[in-house]
């Protein structure tokens, strides 16, 4: 772990203003990246043409996977979003002869996506496979630079090559800075043609692992002693510490790699640790008894650098730490658990090394054991408290059933479904008599892509996938079934020239398409023929559920950024619009399903991303300052009730902090979910707060309530926290039927939870049965590449 990074890191978070997007971006870490990209490369601009535009690369080193080509032509058109922001002039003058890039890519199918880095700005490519003359002949062409992706690095070049060297050994990499402005490097100077230097000098030689080569010292003295010579009193440190954190970092980024050892979970890794400093301390212990047998004891005795450095290493974890908690980072995470764990045998060899000082300046007595001795011992003891502290995640049994009575969950799940690539559910799957249609946002390192799985209702199977001839992208939107087709919208916040998809329900074969300037994170909604759905920037469209032909767009033109999932009821339809970059108005709205006419509309305070609920006479609005990414000041959220008719206010009700799912209600009350982390239900004639209930972090998918059929009273709320606690409770007081910790059930530190859970009735007679759908994602830790999962539990009532 670089301790200096994370002060950088602490510099950079208290300089940056935040940015302003929509619901939802995705990070890309490059730990991530690092971890996952197939193909890492170097590259040298060879050939640069401005007239073209293109340039031509040449790779260098491989730095992970072989890459097929000695030679790449980039044509540097640019597709529709770079010709509009007129980005191969912006590229253009960042570009030149000689000039060194590092290149990420991945191939799927005919298919390669590419980005390359160049001081600041990362430039996205596709290589298109083709058949000619019986050969594969790929062409490759710029199609949008990512300024978003400066949040995962920003740096020089040659920075950003020695981060991906060093994690690829299994260093620690700069952490993702989501406070980082969209943007582009430094143009060059074209006075100053760039020098024909090599991407690194060849006098800069690479130090490898230092613990390796002291372990190597120790075993080998006649071959690697000289170089370990000035290391010689931590010989024993080194190696532990290196051989520790190797281990972590294989456990946390590729746990199958040692899925055969038994080591699961983050906390067998610490105990393991525990173990092995332990094992190292002994070994400690005995080179000191041998150095004073042998007349070498001198060799072990604390110096002045020893005080220094271990002075200046306190004070970067320090820096570290410092930062960890002015950003409200959770210390028991990677990386800020090593650097406390680190912590902690710095401490006590500094202790120890200056008490030994102070007492012994007027004298030359030895210490009575060695300093790495005793930062060993200290270090079995942290890596001892943290296993024992994460032993099992969350205290408690992930199924808890509560005392309230009414209703039972089963032990088990009846079915779990967990697709080959990683990834995450983010949006609700939509259930039918017999399928499950869950939308999974696939991740591999940069290449981000969606596919629509449709399952057997009674095994979860998998039956078919649509990716759009793996062409689609990243999804948010939830899938929604009418008439015997599916329909879904692509894309997220930073992607535009996205489409809304009509795909066949029994076959998984598109059907039609229907392009975007910008992204469709909503959900559509489906009535009367025809299918309505946000648009982002292009405001909400209208189309023939049939044939996919435009109907109308509210408004003309676009001018609202609309990203909530529209409702319809009684011909209407009623959405919302947030802030973005282009459109700084928040409103609401209602408007003929039929003419795309406005019945009324109504400007507000804060970006309604949270989807509206109908209500019988009332609508329904959540709104909030924040996104489903990040709180924003001042921190605050409204939930507001109009007349469905007319928009006349009923009531509103402030809230803590931002409301940004939708709102569920029953016959008395309504229930909404808060970035506060607590469940709210209010009374549905005049907005007052009934109960409240925390759900251990925010609450960011929206909640659900099983309505009795004949008196329309709720008989549970179901409401699911950030953190992976889903919880049945009980609408009259919110006290608990039941209960699942996720994290728990599958034993791991970390849980992302959005996706709105879907409850169905079970047809039959006897005690009513429920099947409750959830999707999610987890794994190791928040940095990690997560792996995606949809579950289907059952409940019964008693």
């Amino acid at each position: 772990m670089s301790c200096a990074r994370q002060v950088l890191l602490l510099t950079l978070s208290l300089s940056i203003a935040p940015s302003i997007h929509a619901k939802i971006t995705t990070p890309v870490t490059l730990e991530q990246v690092v971890k996952d990209q197939p193909l890492i490369f170097t590259a040298t601009v060879t050939e640069f043409l401005p007239d073209k535009p293109g340039f031509v690369f040449t790779p260098n080193d491989k730095l992970r996977g072989e890459f097929a080509f000695d030679r790449v032509p980039v044509n540097l058109t640019g597709d529709a979003e770079s010709m509009k922001e007129k980005q191969t002039a912006l590229l253009l003058e960042r570009l030149d002869k000689d000039v060194p890039l590092i290149v990420f890519a991945a191939r799927r199918g005919k298919t390669y996506n590419a980005f390359a880095y160049s001081n600041g700005t990362w430039i996205g490519m596709t290589g298109t496979v083709e058949t000619q003359d019986g050969k594969e002949v790929t062409r490759w062409r710029f199609t949008h630079c990512e300024p978003y992706f400066r949040r995962t690095f920003k740096g020089t070049t040659e920075e950003l090559l020695k981060a991906v060297q060093g994690g690829i050994k299994g260093e620690k990499l700069p952490a993702y800075n989501e406070k980082e402005e969209p943007g582009y490097g430094p143009p060059l100077k074209k006075d100053k043609p760039p020098g024909k230097e090599p991407l690194l000098p060849l006098g800069v030689i690479q130090l490898p692992f230092l613990g390796l080569i002291a372990a190597l010292a120790a075993l080998f003295p006649a071959v690697f002693g000289g170089a370990a010579l000035m290391m010689r009193r931590w010989v024993v440190a080194l190696s532990i510490a290196s051989f520790i954190s190797i281990l972590a970092a294989v456990a946390l980024y590729f746990p199958n790699w040692i899925a055969w050892t038994g080591l699961r979970s983050i906390s067998s890794v610490w105990l393991t640790g525990a173990v092995i400093a332990g094992l190292g301390a002994l070994w400690a212990v005995r080179r000191y008894r041998r150095a004073i047998h042998d007349g070498k004891v001198d060799e072990f005795q604390p110096r002045y650098l020893d005080r220094i450095g271990l002075g200046v290493v306190l004070v970067l974890l320090a820096g570290g730490l410092g930062y960890a908690i002015l950003a409200n980072e959770p210390l028991n995470d990677s990386p800020w658990l090593e650097l406390l764990l680190l912590t902690v045998p710095t401490v006590a060899c500094l202790y120890y090394v200056l008490t030994h000082w102070l007492r012994t300046r007027a004298s030359a007595r030895p210490v009575a054991v060695s300093v790495e001795t005793v930062g060993l011992w200290a270090g079995t003891f942290a890596c001892a408290v943290a296993g024992v502290a994460l032993m099992g995640g969350p205290r408690g049994p992930a199924i808890v059933q509560g005392g309230s009575g009414g209703m039972r969950l089963s032990d088990q799940p009846i079915w779990v479904f967990e697709p080959r690539d990683k990834g995450e559910i983010l949006s609700t799957p939509f259930v039918t008599a017999d399928r499950v249609f869950v939308a999974v946002h696939h991740r591999q390192g940069f290449s981000q892509y969606g596919r629509v799985y449709a399952l057997d209702v009674q095994t979860g199977a998998e039956v078919w996938a649509f990716d759009d001839s793996e062409n689609l992208k990243p999804t948010f939107s939830s899938p929604v079934v009418a008439e015997g087709k599916l329909f879904i919208g692509e894309g997220y916040h930073t992607d535009h020239d996205s489409k809304l998809f009509c795909v066949d329900a029994t076959t998984g074969k598109k059907i039609w398409e229907f392009p975007t300037t910008s992204h469709t994170e909503s959900s559509p909604a489906v009535a009367g023929g025809r299918v309505v759905v946000g648009a982002g920037d292009d405001g909400m469209y209208c189309l023939d559920a049939a044939t996919g032909q435009k109907l109308w767009q509210y408004p003309v033109g676009g001018g609202l950024h609309i990203d909530s999932n529209p409702q319809i009821a009684d011909g209407r339809v009623f959405a919302g619009s947030g802030m973005s970059q282009k459109s700084k108005t928040t409103s609401i709205f209602c408007v003929d399903l039929k003419t795309g006419q406005e019945v009324w509309s109504e400007k507000v305070d804060y970006s309604a991303w949270g989807s509206p609920t109908v209500a019988g006479q009332q609508v329904l609005f959540a709104t909030g300052n924040g996104t489903l990414s990040e709180d924003r000041t001042p921190v605050a959220g409204l939930l507001l009730c109009r007349d469905a008719a007319t928009g006349k206010r009923l009531w509103e009700r402030a809230v803590p902090n931002s409301l940004v799912s939708r709102p569920a209600f029953d016959r008395y009350q309504v229930y909404a979910g808060c970035r506060d982390g607590n469940c709210y239900a209010l009374d549905r004639g005049t907005g007052e707060i009934v109960w409240s209930k925390s759900l251990q972090g925010p609450i960011l998918a929206g909640l659900v309530v099983n309505q009795n059929v004949q008196t329309r009273t709720g008989e549970a709320v179901y409401a699911l926290g950030s953190g992976g606690q889903l919880e049945a409770l009980a609408p009259t007081d919110g006290s608990l039927f039941w209960a699942i910790g996720f994290r728990d059930l599958i034993g791991v530190p970390y849980v992302n939870s959005v996706s709105t859970p879907v409850v169905v009735r079970e047809p039959g007679e006897g005690k009513p049965a429920q099947r409750i759908y959830v999707g999610l994602g987890f794994g190791p830790a928040k940095s990690a590449t997560p792996t995606a999962r949809l579950y289907c539990f059952r409940s019964t009532s008693e």
